[in-house]
């Protein structure tokens, strides 16, 4: 547990640069909302565990993500350089 919640501290420190920051949050905006990407999640270039990979989080990292869920438990994200992609829901925690 303890790891889990330095992963997301870290992971919050870097949040997305799409977002706004207010007192330490970040806001995605209302068609996105804010997710943590565990370390090593693998980024799609389409909601499917055979599209081409983007390549894999080297670190957890803040993202904001499409609210509704794609293909087979895909979710559309952006990351903190402004990419965006797809990774399997079961990789992203809600901080």
């Amino acid at each position: 547990m303890t790891l889990r919640i330095a992963m997301l501290v870290a992971a919050l420190a870097g949040a997305c640069a799409t977002t706004q920051h207010v007192a330490g949050t970040w806001n995605c905006g209302g068609a996105m909302d804010r997710a943590v990407a565990e370390s090593g999640s693998e980024l799609y270039e389409a909601p499917d565990g055979n599209a081409r990979s983007m390549g894999q989080l080297k670190d957890a990292q803040a993202v904001c993500v499409d609210k509704e869920v794609q293909g087979f438990g895909f979710r559309r994200v952006t990351l903190a350089d402004g990419r965006s992609g797809f990774v399997r829901e079961s990789s992203l925690m809600n901080p």
